[in-house]
């Protein structure tokens, strides 16, 4: 009997503490209250694109402008000399491989085709029967 008793205790005091949660009052402050307003996340979200956006259409005019200029300007005639050696060694390798190509496609030649010789049949070996 003791323990329905402590039984049914417990299940009150459950019963209270779950009750008492439930109608506990909160109180929202502004921020909370701007965090879970949709609209104002909407309107945070299209000031900061169109933010980046300006921001982008300004690097990139910038970076059209400097890519506009002339390249010589910005290089030494020591790198405008190395360059054009190494534009011209690239020439060069590209005729080498041409030309290599070329020679390989001339200078291929049929080879008769052998055909394997046919493997011999096996032997079948006969036994006699058991009786």
């Amino acid at each position: 009997m003791l323990i329905a008793i402590l039984v049914l205790l417990g299940l009150a005091g459950a019963i209270w503490y779950f009750a008492s949660k439930q109608t506990q009052t909160v109180t929202l402050s502004q921020e909370d209250v701007a965090a879970s307003d949709p609209t104002i996340e909407l309107k945070k979200a299209a000031d900061v694109v169109k933010t980046t956006n300006e921001n982008l259409r300004k690097m990139t005019k910038k970076i059209d402008e400097v890519l506009a200029t002339d390249e010589s300007a910005f290089t030494t005639p020591e790198v405008a000399a190395e360059k054009e050696a190494i534009q011209i060694l690239q020439d060069e390798l590209a005729k080498a491989q041409e030309l290599a190509a070329a020679e390989s496609k001339s200078t291929l030649v049929e080879t008769p085709v052998v055909e394997a010789p046919k493997p011999a049949k096996k032997k079948r070996r006969y036994y006699p029967k058991k009786k």
